[in-house]
C-alpha cells in the first residue's frame, strides 16, 4: 500500500475516532446521582423490583446494589447512587436492573459514570413477566 493511501486512511481514522469521542463527551445520558425506573400502565404488565449494576470494568462484570421494594405498575423507584454504591474506586458505568416478580431479571442499558454530574436517569419498564425490556427515557 502506497504511504499517500495509508495517510489516507489515518486521517479517516482519526476524524471517526474524534467523532466518537466528541459524541461520548458531550451526550446528555451521563449517569447523574439517582436513577429511576418507571412502570406505566399499558407498557408494563408486571409488578417489579430494581437494584443497580456498577461496572468497574469494559467488560460486562458487575456489582449489584441491594434491591428496593416491589413497586407496582404505574409508579416510580428510584434509587440514589450516593446511598448505594460500593466503597472505592468510581464505576465506569452504572445501569438499573430490573427484577420482574415471578418473571426475570435483566439489567438495561449501561450509561457513562460521573459523580460530578447531578440529575436522574429515568428508565421506563416495558414488556411482559416472561418478556420484559427497559429502556432509557
Amino acid at each position: 500500500m502506497s504511504l499517500k493511501k495509508q495517510t489516507s486512511y489515518l486521517t479517516v481514522f482519526t476524524l471517526v475516532c474524534a467523532a466518537v469521542l466528541t459524541m461520548i463527551m458531550t451526550s446528555p445520558v451521563l449517569a447523574q446521582d439517582k436513577v429511576c425506573m418507571t412502570l406505566p400502565p399499558g407498557e408494563a404488565a408486571y409488578a417489579a423490583q430494581m437494584s443497580l449494576a456498577f461496572y468497574y470494568t469494559p467488560y460486562n462484570d458487575k456489582v449489584s446494589s441491594s434491591k428496593t421494594g416491589t413497586f407496582p405498575i404505574g409508579k416510580t423507584e428510584c434509587i440514589t447512587i450516593k446511598d448505594v454504591i460500593p466503597a472505592g474506586p468510581a464505576p465506569l458505568r452504572v445501569a438499573a436492573e430490573l427484577h420482574v416478580l415471578a418473571g426475570l431479571k435483566i439489567v438495561c442499558e449501561p450509561i457513562p459514570y460521573d459523580p460530578k454530574t447531578t440529575g436522574t436517569i429515568n428508565y421506563i419498564g416495558r414488556g411482559t413477566t416472561m418478556m420484559p425490556s427497559c429502556r432509557l427515557q
